[in-house]
């Protein structure tokens, strides 16, 4: 059974982080979602923390950058958390939630590890004939990666509940649908909407377990410095990237360091 938490204040946050830092693993020790209006281009609502080693999940109402700045007993703070290279984080395609945290808060992530981006370090050694320059939706992923994920039955379970609560928050967010984003921040919280990401970041945790172990450390060196590249170039994101920005045109090139080193000297920004 996870255990829940709900943060709408500045002493609920304080408590969170002294709850999060008193667990240290190697992999991936926060899984994060991030939701809010427009892309995320108005307000971030709300921000999902998963601890896997903790089995616990924290939804933090954001109504303001106080409550990401509130220490805990050891002065840490979320901000401090976000902004930490030596506590790994998962996120699945980092770039929308980045660039909503720099712009709204001044926050630049580090210690990221792209989910996305380890799906595709592995895809070779996965799936034969699969080049790793597209990139595959968390659909996708999940659809390709947990069949495999013991036990199965509790698994596949997990996916078509994603998908069902998925389809009903829809109906709350999309416009076509006669709904509005703007229920993130007026409505809270929604029991679809809450559903949706609960279910979604345990389908994060799934995924970014299955990969972690199978990844070796040079896939996860290069994961790391593309997921830093992901940051640095979303900071500027003014929309959601399109279809034909899901690709990864330099990827088989061995040129990921290469990269990585570019966009640090255009944006003059050190991210470990």
């Amino acid at each position: 059974m996870i255990q829940t938490s709900n943060v709408r204040d500045q002493e609920a946050s304080s408590k969170l982080v002294d709850f999060i830092t008193q667990a240290r693993i190697q992999g991936p020790q926060l899984i994060v979602d991030v939701q809010g209006t427009e892309y995320c281009i108005k307000a971030i609502c709300v921000l999902i923390i998963f601890m896997p080693t903790k089995n616990h999940l924290a939804t933090i109402f954001v109504d303001g950058p106080d409550i990401l700045i509130r220490p805990g007993t050891d002065g840490t703070t979320i901000k401090g958390l976000l902004e930490n290279p030596a506590i790994p984080k998962g996120f699945f395609d980092v770039r929308k939630a980045s660039n909503a945290f720099y712009k709204h808060f001044g926050i630049t992530l580090q210690g990221v590890m792209d989910i996305q981006l380890m799906e595709c370090a592995l895809r070779k050694n996965m799936y034969k004939d699969q080049s790793r320059r597209e990139l595959f939706s968390l659909g996708d992923c999940a659809e390709r990666g947990l069949s495999a994920v013991p036990p199965l039955p509790v698994t596949s379970d997990k996916i078509k509940q994603w998908k069902y609560t998925a389809i009903h928050a829809s109906h709350k967010l999309e416009v076509k649908k006669g709904g509005s984003e703007t229920v993130w921040s007026i409505w809270r919280p929604i029991f679809p909407l809450r559903t949706y990401t609960s279910t979604q970041v345990q389908i994060l945790a799934l995924l970014c377990e299955y990969y972690w172990k199978r990844m070796g450390d040079d896939e996860k060196k290069d994961v790391s410095l593309m997921s830093s590249k992901r940051v640095m170039e979303s900071l500027e994101l003014k929309r959601e990237p399109r279809e034909v920005e899901r690709m990864l045109p330099w990827w088989d090139s061995g040129m990921v360091e290469n990269e990585v080193a570019k966009v640090r000297a255009e944006r003059q920004l050190t991210i470990n």
